[in-house]
């Protein structure tokens, strides 16, 4: 409203800043590297993370067991909504300038990193460490499109393929996926008990 929805240039420092490499490693993939194993230490590692489980993967159950949902409900979405600030700020100072709509081509690559990471659609469990590998993933899997000289809707329906391929996956059964199961070891194991 303020700026009539046009682009505003962002400060020098703050380009700097977003722009700032460690070697050949940008400044940013650390801090999202380090809010990966911060989240990933708290949500595995205490007792207030375990609730944060219990709570996304069965509200119901959660609640029989004494833990306020809503207050924990509320808290991730405060939580997401500071990564969401912090990536904006960042993102703005990586492109130059803040817009409305800056941020609008990251919408599909990160509902398909949470995907790929092994989140179902349905919500409950899921891994961070999962989802942030997910997330490099796709974003080189982006960049390998584009290298190879595809466009940006070649771009979208390769990551809408991986979110089908994904999906897919996941519905296949752990059995029919490994060449040996117990059953399978067992059966052969009694095959050569009795031919020897």
């Amino acid at each position: 409203m303020i700026t009539g929805g046009s682009a505003l240039p962002v400060l020098q420092s703050l380009q700097n800043f977003s722009n700032f490499k460690i070697g050949a490693v940008p400044f940013s993939v650390l801090i999202a590297a380090g809010l990966v194993a911060v989240v990933s230490i708290l949500i595995n590692g205490t007792i207030v993370g375990r609730r944060y489980i219990a709570v996304g993967a069965n509200p119901a159950t959660a609640q029989s067991s004494g833990i306020k949902i809503l207050r924990y409900q509320i808290g991730t979405y405060v939580a997401a909504a500071i990564c969401y600030a912090i990536t904006g700020i960042l993102l703005a100072g990586f492109v130059g300038y803040a817009s409305p709509t800056a941020g609008s081509d990251y919408l599909l690559p990160s509902i398909a990193a949470v995907v790929v990471g092994g989140t179902p659609f349905t919500g409950g469990r899921g891994s961070v460490i999962a989802s942030g590998a997910a997330a490099l993933f796709m974003a080189q899997l982006g960049q390998m499109v584009l290298a190879l000289g595809a466009g940006p809707a070649q771009q979208l329906l390769v990551q809408a393929a991986t979110i089908v391929l994904a999906t897919s996956i996941r519905r296949i059964p752990a059995k029919s996926l490994l060449p040996f199961t117990n059953s399978r070891m067992a059966e052969q194991s009694t095959g050569s008990d009795a031919r020897g």
